[in-house]
């Protein structure tokens, strides 16, 4: 099963649970992505769930749209990391080195509100070393590993450390991630001096997609056939 906050984390693929190829689902932002998740588990039984999406860099060496394979997730608040599964790491990342799609491995930090100014991104990279950041990453993998389900999380870069990101991202998060667009025009006809920052959120957000998209649709149903045939032995 693959999951996303939103449906343009998913990478192109469509939400569906009907058990035909990868099972795919939005789950929504933050906590909520727990909620949903701790009824989709039961429900369908996956063999392994991926998560994938957008995150902050905090790793001043990231760049808009790089991937991270995250071999761990923790809170911003303490308590115990949770590591990725390790045979999907495996997998994960010798199939993006076949398909010459460049990542690295790397902590995910979860947060509970956007981390919008660079040096905000600076002080959680200084204070927890994770070189990414997002909203629900912890959460769901807390939620599979209470289920047992293997997980693995992919994030692509959406912006850079050093940039600053438009007080619009807070509203979009306010919405559950819905109507970006119509609070994008909204906001820019409010705020007219924040129409370079918006255009330049609009084509990190086209390449970060692109990123998850590459990801989706050439690494996943190999992944997914792999670990299938793993399974079968």
């Amino acid at each position: 099963m693959v999951v996303a906050p939103t449906g343009r984390e998913l990478g192109g693929l469509r939400p569906s649970l009907d058990g035909t190829g990868l099972a795919a689902a939005v789950v929504g932002l933050g906590r909520q992505s727990a909620d949903e998740l701790r009824r989709l588990l039961p429900a369908h039984r996956p063999g392994a769930l991926v998560s994938l999406g957008f995150a902050g860099g905090l790793d001043p060496a990231l760049q808009c749209a790089d991937l991270v394979i995250c071999s761990r997730t923790a809170a911003c608040n303490g308590g115990v990391p949770c590591p990725a599964d390790a045979r999907l790491l495996e997998v994960a990342s010798a199939l993006l080195k076949e398909l010459s799609l460049p990542h690295r491995w790397d902590d995910l930090l979860t947060v509970p509100e956007v981390l919008l100014e660079p040096r905000e991104k600076e002080r959680a990279y200084s204070e927890t070393g994770a070189a990414v950041v997002d909203l629900e990453g912890h959460w769901m993998a807390m939620e599979a590993q209470q289920a047992g389900v293997p997980f693995l999380s992919l994030r692509a870069v959406l912006d850079p450390q050093r940039e600053r990101l438009p007080g619009l991202v807070r509203e979009i998060v306010a919405a559950g991630g819905r109507g970006e667009f119509w609070r994008s025009l909204r906001y820019a006809a409010l705020r007219q001096w924040q129409t370079p920052r918006l255009a330049l959120l609009a084509w990190q957000s086209r390449r970060a997609a692109s990123a998850l998209r590459q990801v989706a649709m050439r690494l996943l149903p190999i992944m997914a056939e792999q670990l299938a045939q793993d399974g079968s032995h």
